[in-house]
């Protein structure tokens, strides 16, 4: 009968290492800061993991890829909802505006307005920049869609919607920066 003693490799550390090195590559190949290169860096912590099971290595890579993106996305929920639902941040000296609209809950016709106004001036600038499709990918980010699904509704890859909501990103939060 063969005991395993504490240290020593199992069968599945060459499966794991296989995994994490596949991940490491593909982080090499990502853009720092993006969703994808945090999920897939989530993703290495996951894969390292000795409890974490499985068959082969794609599934191993399957697995931890979906639950990284999983925590990340609930841990983004909880910070989203938190700031939204705070004004620790800004003190007594919050002013009347956008940030007002969003901390309130309540959705009076002035909140909708001004969410209103801060969409028509952000899509503007990505028309200027990127285009039409720059204003389909917006959409697609308010409307909570996939870049994939985003991606199929239009016509390219996802990798083109990926790039294309990174340029959304900064054009919003440049003119979200100048107008606080």
């Amino acid at each position: 009968m063969y005991v395993s003693t504490p240290g020593a490799p199992s069968a599945g550390d060459g499966m794991r290492y296989a995994v994490v090195t596949r991940l490491q590559y593909k982080l090499t190949r990502q853009k720092p800061g993006s969703r994808e290169y945090e999920v897939t860096d989530h993703a290495i912590s996951l894969a390292l993991s000795p409890r974490r099971a499985a068959v082969s290595a794609a599934y191993l890579e399957r697995n931890v890829r979906r639950d990284a993106r999983r925590i990340l996305g609930r841990s983004r929920w909880r910070v989203l909802v938190d700031s939204f639902t705070s004004d620790a941040t800004f003190g007594r000296e919050v002013e009347e505006g956008a940030h007002a609209a969003l901390v309130n809950r309540v959705y009076t016709p002035e909140a909708f307005a001004i969410a209103a106004d801060l969409r028509r001036c952000i899509e503007a600038r990505v028309v200027a920049r990127l285009g039409l499709k720059g204003v389909r990918c917006l959409s697609g980010l308010i409307d909570g869609e996939t870049p994939y699904e985003t991606a199929s509704a239009m016509g390219v890859s996802s990798r083109t919607v990926d790039r294309l909501r990174g340029a959304v990103r900064e054009i919003a939060s440049a003119f979200l920066a100048k107008e606080a």
